[in-house]
């Protein structure tokens, strides 16, 4: 990996030795054995300066090679690659042994001293103290003369790993001379502790694991279990975050909301709750959601000011659940809400964008912020200059630089533009980025919103005291903002910054993971074995970058969802505005109230069916269409969705079996009046659903077929336009037929009624 402090690169010689396969490792399991052969790909040695920074004249070698490698990064002395990886081992492996069987390497000498590593440059209030180890420099060497080295072993989502890294290069200064390791195959062997540790398997954590190891054996014949989403929330939310629970549960979530009643309200408490939950295969998740502010659902540690770099606000911990280590057991997110309000928003914003993510035009949008210092600048741009190429437009997004933007206006026209992704590197507080805060940003006017990725200082401090963060406003904007943020709860460092991201944005976003927390919780692994940074500034980053949003959101969308079948209860309060859109058919089961003030869309491609228990209040906005589940067609918030479809018709009279429930299908006549009667045949009480076009007088009547009225059930001398949900009873009348008749300013409706 390049060092991006790097700013002036002369080409004034060049070196290289070239790779014999693209492969770079291959991993074979064997009877307690790992055998690893290892293949050096192409290198370049290329000449460079420090002079911009440090003021250095000296010019130095530098080693550039493929981005999976990072450099051993010890301040003063030389910057060397090094490839670090993990690999999956039995649960109850222990007692590791590295033996090297073969090695092949070659001898070349370099004209130049290999650039030694300097501290990494914070964004704010930067310090350049050049650093040359000189006793080093004046030896034979000595630093890194082993091939390679055994780290650490980890626990992750319940599978065992060992962490090694491979020294390709050693380095004598006094001869100027480097030994390069071209092939080498290494055996790592182990012995077996005790039982087997029995696990369990879902879809996302299988894929997740095959890119996190190079050996993983994804195997196909395990039983997959459905994804268990945990949400814990404050009391008051418990509510209002039902009808999110549900929408996942119908995209195939096994899902469980919890309050801190049940939790307790402290980081201990839930971490507690957090461990039990973990333990039991029965209830260990694969997701877990916080919804609430700080003062509700507290951070795990950290301290709120942002101004304590090494003690970042994070709730990282409580993705630990099993080893000692730092690698997320789970998949965790924030909703940072503070209101029954926002937490309406930042729902509307997730189903909105996880339903029609895939339809949206695919654009970015990348951002790189202002400073006086030319260095300064290029290092804002580097993480958006690899990741452009290497990922977005490989993947056909439409890409759009605003490097130091001439127009402060220039932030917000961006995001108004509707990219999917919105990505800023540069300066930044818990209020700000480049000087743009919250309130700047109530201007844009963005129908789409983006998943938001910030590299800079602070603007991730979820727990910031004086006012909300910029991060937890874009989350809470209602109709503009973004649907995910993710940022920096202290300060930042350039080339740690720029690390991040491409390791992020790199094979995680590119091909291996479509779950945002997946790509996030990739990107942060391999950011701290790739990156070559401290473990102290390792551990600070993974912390300080947290993710305000949904952690399962699919960031290329579900897709058309063949069926979207109701099971459980749902109500849709003020606020609410969902959509649900479905190739072939939507359907209730269970209740489905949508109360007055509440937005509820209902879109399949042959039927809408509306069983006993759906209800939609006055005041309520329920609009249903059959139209075609496309990956193509377009679709923003205000759209017309369409004609709405009745099965009843002036001069047809529907068949008994036709009006049990309420069916939209296709090529049907629009009439004013959508009328529905269920159940039918009934034994009592039925209920009856209308919609008013316009505002009407209603009258509604029973029939005994043959004989005359029977009874008024329904009297209004002028009702507003909406739809209406009543419950009547047959009580008390024999078996038989009866004739139901509905009237209004426009027309006349008489379907049959089946008493049992």
């Amino acid at each position: 990996m390049k060092n991006t402090l790097l700013t002036l690169f002369l080409c004034l010689a060049m070196l290289s030795a070239k790779s014999q396969n693209d492969t770079i490792l291959n991993v074979l399991n064997d009877n307690n054995t790992l055998l690893v052969q290892f293949k050096l790909p192409s290198f370049e040695i290329i000449d460079t300066t420090l002079a911009v920074q440090y003021g250095i004249n000296e010019v130095f070698n530098y080693i550039q090679i493929d981005d999976e490698f990072g450099i051993v990064d010890s301040v003063g002395l030389p910057e060397l690659p090094q490839l670090t990886f993990d690999l999956h081992v039995p649960y109850n492996a222990v007692n590791f042994e590295i033996r090297i069987i073969s090695t092949e390497t070659a001898k070349i000498g370099i004209h130049r001293k290999i650039m030694p590593s300097q501290e990494d440059i914070e964004k704010e209030n930067p310090v350049f103290n050049f650093s040359k180890n000189l006793s080093y420099y004046n030896s034979s060497g000595g630093f890194c003369n082993f091939h390679i080295q055994y780290n650490e072993s980890f626990i992750v989502f319940g599978e065992q790993g060992i962490n090694l890294t491979v020294y390709p290069f050693i380095y004598n200064p006094a001869e100027d001379s480097l030994t390069v390791l071209n092939n080498a195959i290494f055996e790592i062997s182990y012995t077996i502790s005790g039982r087997e540790y029995a696990n369990y398997h879902t879809e996302v954590k299988e894929n997740y694991l095959k890119s996190l190891f190079k050996n993983y054996n994804k195997d196909d014949s395990k039983t997959l279990s459905p994804e268990r989403y945990l949400i814990i929330t404050a009391p008051e939310y418990e509510n209002t975050i039902t009808y999110f629970a549900n929408y996942k549960r119908n995209i195939g979530y096994d899902v469980d909301v919890v309050t801190t009643n049940t939790t307790g309200n402290t980081p201990l408490s839930i971490k507690t709750h957090l461990l039990v939950r973990y333990a039991n295969l029965a209830t260990r998740p694969t997701y877990i959601l916080l919804v609430g502010d700080v003062d509700k659902i507290p951070a795990y540690e950290g301290n709120p000011s942002g101004k304590v770099i090494d003690n970042p606000i994070t709730d990282l911990g409580y993705s630990l659940l099993e080893g000692g280590d730092n690698l997320a057991d789970v998949f965790l997110g924030r909703f940072s809400v503070d209101s029954d309000t926002t937490l309406k928003n930042i729902i509307n914003k997730t189903i909105y964008m996880e339903i029609n993510m895939h339809r949206f035009e695919k654009k970015a949008k990348f951002l790189a912020g202002d400073d006086d210092r030319a260095f300064m600048i290029n290092a804002f741009k580097k993480g958006h200059n690899y990741v452009i190429p290497y990922s977005f437009e490989y993947l056909g997004y439409s890409c759009q630089k605003l490097y130091q933007p001439t127009s402060s206006e220039a932030f917000v026209d961006a995001l108004s533009d509707n990219p999917l992704f919105y990505l800023y590197a540069g300066h930044g507080s818990a209020v700000t980025f480049n000087l743009k805060d919250e309130a700047y940003f109530e201007n844009s006017t963005n129908t789409v919103f983006p998943c938001i990725f910030v590299f800079a200082c602070k603007t991730g401090n979820f727990a910031y005291q004086s006012s909300i963060s910029i991060g937890e406003y874009f989350i809470r904007a209602k109709d503009k903002g973004g649907v995910s943020y993710f940022g920096c709860s202290v300060n930042s460092q350039n080339k740690t910054d720029n690390a991040m991201e491409k390791k992020i944005f790199g094979d995680a976003f590119k091909k291996d993971q479509d779950k945002l927390a997946a790509i996030i919780n990739l990107g942060k692994r391999r950011f701290t074995y790739v990156a070559g940074i401290s473990d102290k500034r390792k551990n600070r980053y993974l912390k300080a970058y947290n993710l305000l949003g949904d952690p399962s959101f699919d960031t290329k969308g579900i897709g058309c969802k063949q069926n979207f079948v109701f099971n459980y209860p749902e109500v849709f309060k003020e606020g609410a505005e969902v959509t649900y859109w479905a190739d072939h058919l939507i359907q209730n089961n269970n209740s489905f109230i949508v109360k007055s003030g509440a937005t509820v869309n209902l879109m399949a491609g042959n039927a809408v069916i509306l069983k006993p228990g759906f209800k939609a209040e006055a005041g309520s906005n329920v609009r249903i269409s059959i139209m075609p589940c496309n990956n193509t067609t377009q679709m923003s918030p205000e759209n017309n969705f369409g004609e709405i479809h009745d099965i009843v018709d002036n001069s047809i009279q529907p068949q008994i079996e036709e009006i049990t429930h309420f069916s939209i299908e296709k090529d049907e006549i629009f009439h004013p009046a959508m009328f529905s009667v269920f159940p039918n045949p009934t034994t009592d009480d039925f209920s009856l659903a209308y919609t008013l076009e316009n505002n009407s007088f209603v009258q509604i009547d029973l029939y005994n077929m043959g004989r005359g009225h029977i009874k008024n059930f329904l009297q209004i001398a002028l009702q507003e336009t909406g739809t209406y949900y009543y419950n009547f009873s047959l009580s008390g009348l024999s078996s038989g037929l009866y004739l139901l008749v509905f009237k209004s300013d426009s027309r006349t409706i008489s379907t049959k009624i089946i008493k049992h």
